[in-house]
């Protein structure tokens, strides 16, 4: 039974940050037989659990009840990619094991592993490839964890990186025989630039995180002026469907469905977009209409105003000042002291509660 050729399965994998110390187990959904068109269950499935140790599987069990949080910290998502092969004698996957390796004279020591991991989300908004964060772990093949360190052209200096976690080369026993590597993800930590449009340190990120250099390309995903961050492209490709219909295609939302149409929680209204200061809840007040509404932005230059006569009304249309995103339309039935209504759409708006 001679090995014509290696895949490695599953072909798509997803992975989730975590910071807590246990994986999430694996689990299924079912239906409610006696409740079919109910709420589907969550089921435990059978889960590998390895040996921090030794990276070997200890045992595999099934969680009665999976959970998504350890404490108050989220579990990651940590995915095993296995080997199969390809033999002469037929044209079926089979699992690669210890005993096929020893068929054709050969052990896990002949097994290499070499695992690039990159975060593409910076480049896919400037489109420039000094901003990619790319782990390279070079080749492999012991059984102890190896680090992910996500380092890019554009961070302070080459020591600096993003911690993605760690892959593994997990050692095969004659209980568990397969050929695995697993993927650990890292914790979910913030990372941001060494200094602020002003000049100062960023009081939300610690120093030991702040490692884009701000004197380069990147510095804000919004920046003024970043044609790149503001091409349809990008949009279409980065933003979520129902935000992107709204904002780019100026579509409404229905009226009392957004989250924040009756809200009464002082703090900021920022572009969902590119994260323009645009509205103070101090200017928000209460409206029959369904949609959030304020008499006032924050700043006279936060938003643009064009006309439009679309859907047979003639009306003027809200923009965001940075982005150009729609944000909603501006009428003169509002409240003093302006006697105007931004009527906005919630899902164009994020929202910062004051402190």
């Amino acid at each position: 039974m001679t090995i014509r050729a290696l895949r490695i399965l599953p072909p798509f994998a997803i992975g989730r940050l975590g910071s807590a110390l246990e994986p999430l187990d694996n689990y299924t959904i079912e239906d409610d037989p006696d409740h079919p068109l109910g709420f589907r269950r969550i089921k435990g499935a059978p889960t590998l659990i390895v040996d921090e140790a030794t990276g070997e599987i200890r045992e595999a069990r099934v969680a009665p009840n999976p959970t998504f949080k350890q404490g108050e910290r989220i579990r990651p998502v940590a995915p095993f990619l296995e080997v199969f092969a390809l033999t002469d004698d037929d044209d079926v996957l089979k699992p690669l094991t210890l005993d096929l390796l020893h068929r054709n004279g050969l052990d896990e020591t002949k097994i290499s592993w070499h695992a690039v991991v990159a975060n593409r989300k910076v480049v896919r908004r400037t489109d420039k490839e000094d901003d990619l964060v790319k782990a390279d772990s070079g080749w492999f093949s012991g059984h102890g964890p190896q680090q992910l360190k996500g380092h890019c052209k554009n961070f302070i200096d080459r020591t600096a990186f993003v911690d993605f976690g760690h892959v593994r080369f997990i050692k095969p026993t004659p209980q568990f025989p397969e050929i695995r590597l697993r993927f650990m993800p890292a914790k979910g930590l913030i990372y941001g630039p060494n200094a602020t449009a002003d000049g100062k340190p960023d009081p939300v990120i610690p120093a030991r995180r702040a490692i884009y250099d701000s004197t380069k390309g990147w510095f804000d995903f919004g920046a003024d002026g970043d044609d790149a961050g503001k091409s349809e492209a990008f949009h279409n490709e980065t933003l979520p469907p129902a935000l992107y219909a709204t904002a780019r295609e100026a579509a409404t939302e229905k009226a009392f469905t957004g989250k924040y149409w009756n809200q009464n929680v002082k703090g900021t209204y920022y572009c969902a977009v590119c994260g323009n200061r645009l509205f103070r809840s101090d200017a928000k007040f209460a409206s029959t209409c369904g949609w959030p509404s304020f008499f006032e932005p924050s700043r006279k230059n936060s938003v643009l105003y064009r006309e439009d006569n679309s859907a047979g009304m003639h009306r003027t249309e809200v923009l965001c000042a940075r982005c150009d995103s729609h944000l909603g339309h501006i009428f003169d039935d509002g409240v003093p002291p302006t006697h105007k209504r931004y009527c906005m759409n919630s899902i164009s708006l994020d929202f910062q509660p004051d402190k």
